[in-house]
């Protein structure tokens, strides 16, 4: 729970400690298996952080991105909120006891 802010680039930031946003990870035998969050509603925050997210990208891999205008304007209208993300492929792995995530996708970036 409570990950360094960089971490969590569209989780809304902890009152009272803004290092830290309001983000967890759920495990079961230490296979990640969910990302939780409460989501960032401000789009002045946002394009911040994305903003600082683009110059990492342009610095290290050297692509040009530009800010996602449409998301940045459909903020406006989202009401207090959070969600989980349960990844299916991580509970196959789970439910099959892989050792890896390749064991159980159908294909791979190489393949698809």
């Amino acid at each position: 729970m409570d990950y360094p802010a960089p971490m969590a680039s569209l989780a809304r930031l902890k009152l009272g400690n803004r290092r830290v946003a309001e983000r967890a990870e759920i495990f079961i035998g230490g296979l990640e298996i969910a990302n939780a969050y409460s989501e960032l509603i401000n789009p002045e925050e946002q394009t911040k952080r994305f903003g600082l997210e683009i110059k990492q990208i342009e610095k290290e891999q050297g692509r040009q991105m530009a800010l996602p205008q449409k998301f940045l304007e459909a903020m406006k209208y989202l009401p207090e909120c959070g969600g989980i993300a349960l990844g299916m492929d991580r509970l196959v792995m789970l439910f099959c006891n892989a050792a890896s995530i390749d064991e159980v996708m159908p294909f791979t970036v190489d393949t698809a």
